[in-house]
């Protein structure tokens, strides 16, 4: 008896650390279970920074507020460091793929690599003096007025997504939306040219008393869908005691105009020009021509790291004013 217990014994010694090793290695081999080397996402080797970028190339570099700058050889490239938004001699590029940070770096995927060094291949135009009927007229809008409308403010932040405010965006599409104006000789009413609050009476009330040629509300849109993207115009669909008799036919018309120029610089689906079933009362109650703007989704990532640059706002108050003066004008004028 006392024998079969020694070897009982032995033989528990002996395997005992075996199993234990066995059952541990299995574990770590489980699927499922990430290890170090599946949870570390390493920046491919072909990724670069826009310094080695700059270096490859003889460019100057420089880093300003998340931007990064590459400039030489008579061309201009502009990456946000956060974002799939880049510019190439000032023309927007949405990139595959979103920039990727290592150790206070930014790294950027072949696709800037190839573009940059396309791009340093074309020849730059001659620099030619343009001709007096090519120049824009600087008083084509003389003796016309605008209301501007930028949408919230105040104690009203419109929507909001990642800690951007629909009305801190739109107030700045609005205030180069009238600066373009301005410079063309036209009277502008802004409805608020800060953050304050302004009821949609009082936005209403202000247009009313200044009588304008036409009345543009600007706004940001969001959904619950996060793939919706693109930019919308909506015009008033009824006209009401008191309101001018062209009402419905310059709105449609000025709402067209504005959205031709606006499919050209966002990249989001076409949504087109909508009818104001959505009872927009600064749409419905202003009494002359009135359309309102929606830009884009601030709800959709890629639309929103857009929206919130200084860059694409200026095209987009670009598109809106050349979209009222189209109108105004009769057809498009560059």
């Amino acid at each position: 008896m006392l024998k079969s217990r020694i070897i009982a014994l032995l033989t528990l010694a002996v395997f005992w650390p075996l199993s234990a090793c066995s059952t541990s290695n299995d574990q770590a081999a489980l699927p499922g279970r990430p290890t170090d080397s599946a949870r570390i996402q390493p920046i491919p080797s072909n990724w670069v920074t826009a310094e080695e970028l700059a270096g490859t190339h003889a460019l100057t570099h420089r880093t300003q507020d998340r931007t990064e700058f590459l400039k030489g050889h008579g061309h201009e490239v502009k990456l946000d460091g956060t974002s799939r938004v880049a510019y190439f001699d000032g023309k927007l590029m949405i990139l595959d793929d979103v920039p990727r940070q290592d150790r206070g770096r930014v790294y950027y995927s072949p696709q800037v690599t190839e573009k940059v060094a396309s791009l340093l291949k074309e020849k730059q135009p001659k620099q030619t003096r343009p001709r007096v009927a090519d120049l824009p007229k600087a008083r084509a809008l003389a003796g016309k007025t605008f209301v501007i409308d930028a949408g919230h403010g105040g104690k009203d932040s419109g929507t909001h997504r990642s800690g951007h405010l629909e009305k801190s965006i739109v107030l700045k599409v609005a205030r180069l939306v009238s600066k373009q104006l301005r410079s063309q000789g036209a009277k502008v009413v802004m409805t608020r040219n800060n953050d304050k609050f302004i009821s949609f009476d009082g936005r209403v009330a202000i247009s009313n008393r200044t009588r304008p040629d036409a009345f543009v509300s600007i706004h940001v849109n969001a959904a619950n869908n996060l793939k919706a993207a693109g930019a919308e115009i909506f015009r008033p669909i009824r006209r009401e005691r008191g309101q001018v008799a062209s009402k419905l036919s310059r709105s449609t018309r000025l709402a067209n105009a504005i959205y031709k120029r606006l499919s050209r610089v966002t990249p989001g689906k076409d949504r087109g020009v909508k009818p104001n079933s959505g009872n927009f009362r600064v749409v419905r109650r202003t009494r002359h021509p009135a359309v309102l703007v929606e830009m884009g989704f601030i709800s959709n990532a890629a639309e929103r790291s857009l929206l919130i640059t200084h860059a694409y706002q200026q095209r987009l108050a670009r598109a809106i004013a050349a979209g009222i003066r189209d109108h105004i004008l009769g057809g498009p004028h560059s």
